[in-house]
């Protein structure tokens, strides 16, 4: 059953979740939607269920923004943002998802 996703209905699409939550399998972020070549060239930014993140290249670092869906990065107070950096290297993006999806389960943003 892992990895079979359902597209019947949201209750089944919520047992699907639970059932790997239970094994501390939940992803939230994917690596799938983030892209290293792209943070290279410009800022990325994306949403999670109330949580916005905004990714970018700051020299030898990455740096991973997270802040709440009411504005747009800019418009958002620096007191509502959670920012840390990452080795601007494509191994560093796991441990980068990780902070994103530790963040939204956190709900500190």
């Amino acid at each position: 059953m892992q990895g079979k996703r359902f597209s019947f209905g949201k209750r089944n699409a919520i047992l699907f979740l639970t059932w790997r939550k239970e094994r501390d399998e939940i992803i939230m972020i994917k690596k799938e939607e983030i892209s290293f070549n792209f943070i290279q060239k410009e800022a990325q930014t994306g949403s999670y269920q109330g949580m916005r993140y905004y990714l970018e290249k700051k020299g030898d670092q990455l740096s991973a923004t997270v802040y709440p869906d009411k504005f747009c990065f800019v418009k958002t107070p620096e007191d509502q943002k959670i920012t840390r950096e990452f080795p601007n290297t494509p191994d560093s993006m796991p441990d980068l998802i990780r902070w994103l999806n530790e963040q939204h389960e956190s709900g500190r943003y």
